[in-house]
């Protein structure tokens, strides 16, 4: 169960690093599995209560008997309910364009209000993926939008500390430059996926820290710490594919409610089944 839980998440990752015509048809299949799964989990969930009230019943009759049993107290809080998330510091949003060694580019769009986090990109075949986290709700939903056929699902964000630990070599330089404005200082960084070149700014006021906890999915969650926020990030893979991902376009301005609507998507909420 624990890999199905984390389906949504997984996903979306492979939306983001993956940009092919093949992403339609592989969420139509996890849609269709979904909804199969579904259904069944809703069955035995129904059978599972059935089962439970004649337990009950059973152990009444069996108090009656041969006198009451001390019976362990249940617990009615979800696994969601211990996922340990802050609402955003940060409420704006910012673009990440993104350009690969191949010749391909993208665009992912950051909007950010106190509650919600949406991150949206249209791929280089034209299809649309977009990823909404709800902390108060503890949700994260994947939306793709290919060629008008718009479908999705929403499940539970994913348990502990899934992006926030990361080990690397991290060096930080005396190397300065500015970068669309911002005083930026460079890092040297090295993990076992590869090596980055990374430009570090204390210009912009965004809880670096906060951001890759809460923005699940991104490529900040897959970042080490810096003291500050990462304006540019230079990629080398450990296959020699290189990628430039550069921060543009930062606003205060608190988004429109209008952002992290979905209503015309056909969406499957997998989060009517319990956590495991």
């Amino acid at each position: 169960m624990k890999n199905y839980k984390l389906l949504g998440f997984l996903t979306l990752c492979f939306l983001l690093i993956m940009p092919s015509t093949s992403e339609a048809q592989l969420l139509k299949d996890i849609y269709k599995t979904s909804k199969k799964r579904t259904k069944r989990q809703i069955e035995r969930r129904s059978e599972k209560r059935a089962s439970n009230a004649i337990n009950d019943g059973l152990d009444a009759v069996e108090d009656k008997i041969f006198g009451k049993k001390k019976k362990k107290k249940k617990s009615n809080s979800t696994k969601a309910d211990d996922i340990n998330l802050e609402t955003n510091q940060f409420v704006g949003s910012f673009t990440m364009e993104t350009k690969v060694s191949t010749g391909n580019s993208y665009n992912f769009d950051f909007v950010f209000d106190t509650y919600k986090t949406k991150m949206e990109g249209v791929m280089p075949d034209g299809m649309t993926s977009k990823m909404i986290i709800d902390l108060s709700e503890k949700t994260l939903t994947t939306l793709v939008d290919n060629g008008g056929v718009k479908q999705g699902y929403k499940n539970w964000l994913p348990e502990g500390k899934t992006d926030t630990e990361y080990n690397a070599e991290v060096i930080k330089t005396s190397e300065v430059k500015i970068i669309n404005d911002y005083t930026c200082r460079k890092y040297l960084v090295k993990d076992d996926n590869g090596s980055s070149e990374v430009w570090v700014t204390k210009d912009i006021d965004i809880n670096f820290e906060q951001l890759r906890k809460n923005a699940k999915g991104s490529v900040f969650a897959s970042q080490p710490l810096y003291d500050g926020f990462p304006i540019e990030i230079h990629h080398t893979n450990n296959n020699g594919s290189k990628t430039v991902s550069t921060i543009k376009n930062v606003s205060t301005e608190k988004p429109s409610s209008d952002e992290f609507k979905n209503n015309d998507y056909q969406i499957v909420d997998m989060t009517v089944m319990e956590r495991r």
